[in-house]
């Protein structure tokens, strides 16, 4: 079954690898960035559409099981105590890295009373007795969330910058679990020109803390200056995205403070990424859109929108993940994610790293026909759990190419077109958008003397 599939919408990509052009006449221009608050933006209202964003702040879940890591506790006044770890400073391949801390909460006053302390190892030692105790903010910024509880400031360090002040929000979800939104205080906010598109900026660190306002993962929203009313921001969100324009890639950059926004075309080695048909030469339409990750940039493959796809890119060389990828061959359209399934199909308890396949190196191709045999993974049941006759049972299965580690996400047939979904794009401007049929798999399941018990379509996701 995977096999015929694979076979029928296999699409060769190519990357032939040559410099990108210096032919741009811009160069790298420095655009200043003022400091302001996250909270009190806007006016009465609370903050603006951009700002507003940036109150959402990075989320860690808690629980009751206690982090082994952790040397020592306080004495806890609750049986609800929970606890947790954040990690901030993370990067696009590896979401275990970065800058580690972690936290317990408890309710002072007793079980059932409401979580009102929150104890964080600021100083990273792993002893959450001596850091104080965070209590709740007596009058907190008007601007914040409502839902949860909010906390007194953190003052956090990070390598070559001023303590970043972090607001931390406590949010219960049922008995067993907690979720704290911790959110910078501060963001940077300005004007910048992107060839020759002018946009307001704001470089924040909201929904992944990352300290030093130059990081990759920094938070970057641009929305056109004169967009149409209901216009989205538009970008990768972060500070390592970059952009594409008339098919020249431009990056940004910022000073540690964030005061600074450099902008400019890539200069660097790069190649040609390119969709073939290899030798099935009745095949005409092939294009590909979506993003390609490494650890510092993010490189965007056309516009997810477009109903016609480009069938080449110029791309840096470096070693990437695919974020996201949609591929058009003949009647056929396909999209991949990077696999986050064990070898064994099950979700690992801790995400795992994404595997960097795409490896792009200066004047050597790099060629991607998908000629390996796909690999079915069944998630569900797992391979350990016993199953008594009679009993229902869930099955859950996905497909990946097991080489470069990729998660086949649908296969549809283009010919046949069932209905189509108006959607916003970043402009504010309305964009329809085809909805073709869906070829899911077939799956069969039988038993142990071969015969047929289940037969049905599994759907894609």
């Amino acid at each position: 079954m995977g096999k015929k599939l694979w076979t029928c919408g296999a699409a060769a990509m190519v990357l032939l690898l040559i410099g990108l052009p210096a032919g741009a006449a811009d160069k790298a221009a420095v655009f200043d960035m003022e400091e302001v608050s996250v909270f009190d933006q806007g006016g009465e209202d609370g903050p603006n559409t951009m700002i507003r964003f940036a109150t959402s702040g990075q989320s860690a879940r808690c629980t009751k099981d206690r982090i082994k890591e952790v040397k020592k506790y306080p004495e806890f006044k609750s049986d609800n105590a929970m606890f947790g770890t954040v990690i901030f400073d993370r990067n696009q391949i590896d979401p275990n890295a970065g800058i580690t801390f972690q936290m317990a909460i408890d309710e002072s006053e007793g079980t059932g009373k409401g979580f009102d302390r929150l104890y964080f190892d600021l100083n990273g030692d792993l002893d959450l007795t001596n850091d104080e105790p965070v209590k709740p903010m007596a009058d907190p910024p008007k601007g914040i969330p409502t839902s949860g509880v909010a906390f007194d400031f953190l003052s956090v360090e990070f390598e070559g910058v001023a303590p970043l002040k972090i607001l931390p929000r406590i949010r219960p979800s049922g008995s067993t679990r907690a979720y704290v939104y911790l959110t910078a205080a501060v963001a940077r906010q300005g004007k910048i020109k992107i060839g020759e598109v002018e946009y307001n900026a704001l470089l924040t660190q909201a929904r992944g803390i990352t300290g030093r306002f130059d990081r990759p993962g920094t938070g970057l929203l641009l929305m056109p200056v004169d967009g149409a009313a209901g216009a989205r921001p538009v970008g990768g969100g972060s500070l390592g995205s970059m952009f594409d324009v008339d098919g020249t890639l431009f990056q940004v950059s910022a000073s540690p403070t964030g005061d600074k926004l450099t902008v400019g075309p890539f200069r660097g080695e790069g190649g040609l990424l390119k969709v073939a048909a290899g030798d099935r030469k009745k095949i005409k339409k092939l294009g590909i859109s979506g993003s390609l990750v490494s650890a510092d940039v993010m490189v965007p493959l056309g516009d997810r929108m477009a109903t016609k796809k480009r069938n080449k890119y110029r791309i840096p060389v470096g070693d990437y993940a695919p974020s996201y990828l949609a591929v058009d061959f003949g009647d056929l359209t396909m999209s991949f994610s990077r696999n986050y399934y064990a070898e064994d199909g099950s979700r690992p308890t801790k995400p795992k790293a994404a595997t960097c396949s795409f490896k792009i190196r200066k004047d050597k191709p790099f060629v991607v026909d998908f000629a390996d045999k796909p690999a079915i993974l069944f998630s569900s049941p797992p391979k350990e759990q016993a199953i008594k006759p009679g009993s229902s049972v869930r099955v859950g299965a996905v497909i990946v190419e097991p080489k470069l580690d990729l998660l086949l996400r649908g296969l549809q047939d283009t010919s046949k077109k069932i209905s189509e979904r108006t959607v916003t794009g970043p402009d504010g401007k309305k964009v329809t958008i085809p909805q073709y049929e869906s070829l899911d798999p077939t799956v069969v399941i039988t038993n142990s003397a071969g015969k047929k018990v289940a037969e049905g379509k599994m759907p894609f996701g």
